[in-house]
């Protein structure tokens, strides 16, 4: 997967605020799913010359179904009250999801590169809207769950017995690349094993689970 996340920058570095707000007023109504995209823009990189940064926009708006992409994406950033969705790959890319459609990559490699990415959302954007269709908005108790998540939250479930049997320096290091989607729980190998570590197994797999099944 193009997509795999690995983290998210505080704050929107490479967005300008005015821009932002200008996509909250300009979002179109809610209708089908989107099914196509069209590149804008393609603009030098700020942060690194070497790359540059894409500007795309989807044939539909996606604000609907953002919050299920929120618990997708485990490390990502939501602004819900400007219907922003921010995460990054596992390339460095910074991917941007505007509840109008459009989408800005920062940092990528081509134009090509851009549109494989484009495509791949495309497809996990099906698959939100499925779920949505399936299970109606996400719920806000789910939502504050997903917002209490985080590297502390999960390292609590873990053993911590620091035995490195899942090929980290310890539990805190684990719970830092299961959270930006570097690793699997199936690696914690006493946490799936020993039976006084099984609610907190229970516990840790819905918290790390994506109602969107990618």
């Amino acid at each position: 997967m193009f997509l795999e996340v690995v983290g998210v920058k505080g704050g929107f570095s490479f967005i300008n605020a005015l821009e932002v707000l200008g996509e909250v007023f300009s979002v179109r109504g809610e209708g089908s799913k989107p099914s196509s995209f069209e590149i804008k823009r393609i603009l030098p990189c700020i942060a690194d010359s070497t790359k540059i940064r894409v500007i795309a926009q989807l044939d539909a708006s996606i604000g609907k179904v953002l919050p299920y992409l929120y618990l997708h994406f485990k490390n990502s950033k939501y602004l819900e009250s400007l219907g922003v969705l921010t995460f990054l790959t596992n390339r460095g890319e910074m991917v941007s999801l505007y509840s109008s459609g459009k989408v800005c990559i920062v940092k990528v490699d081509s134009e090509h590169r851009a549109e494989e990415m484009l495509r791949e959302l495309l497809m996990l954007i099906s698959k939100a809207y499925e779920a949505y269709v399936r299970l109606g908005p996400v719920r806000e108790d789910t939502l504050e769950a997903r917002r209490r998540l985080n590297v502390m939250s999960i390292y609590w479930l873990l053993p911590k017995t620091n035995c490195r049997a899942c090929g980290e320096p310890g539990c805190m290091a684990f719970a830092f690349k299961l959270l930006s989607g570097e690793t699997q729980i199936s690696k914690c190998k006493p946490l799936l094993e020993e039976p006084k570590f099984k609610d907190a197994y229970e516990k840790l797999k819905a918290m790390m689970s994506s109602p969107i099944g990618w």
